[in-house]
């Protein structure tokens, strides 16, 4: 058995035992470290492209800001019951989470977007047109 499954049993049963005394649980160090987003940054000839996953995240529950040179994701995902409902079981957990990323001075700050599909976050960063590579003819 592996050190971090022995701290995610751990983790769980805390968890657990939180939950009965109608505590919220799921905000194990251990947990909060292995569940944090996953983010792929990719550079094309046109754009950077960054994905982010957001499992269980809906569009309203992130903000994206960038200011400084600074491009920050703000997302947060609470765990409210219906006032009629009483707590059984829970493994999601409540989220706060930031994120952020060194906008590149080749970057088209204006022309930033962002799209939620299936809880991949995508962010484009599209390359001004003077950065670009461009090919340079050579005469004879």
């Amino acid at each position: 058995m592996s050190l971090f499954h022995e701290m995610e049993t751990l983790s769980r049963t805390v968890d657990r035992m939180l939950a009965r005394h109608g505590l919220d649980g799921g905000h194990g160090l251990l947990r909060t470290w292995a569940q944090a987003e996953d983010d792929v940054v990719v550079d094309r000839e046109d754009a950077w492209l960054v994905s982010v996953d957001l499992p269980g995240f809906q569009r309203d529950d992130v903000n994206l800001t960038v200011e400084n040179g600074l491009l920050t994701l703000r997302a947060t995902r609470d765990n409210a019951l219906p006032e009629d409902a009483r707590l059984v079981h829970r493994e999601r957990r409540a989220v706060d989470l930031t994120r952020t990323w060194r906008v590149p001075q080749a970057a088209d700050v204006e022309g930033i977007s962002a799209e939620l599909v299936d809880g991949v976050l995508t962010l484009t960063l599209p390359k001004r047109a003077e950065q670009r590579p461009r090919q340079i003819e050579i005469r004879a």
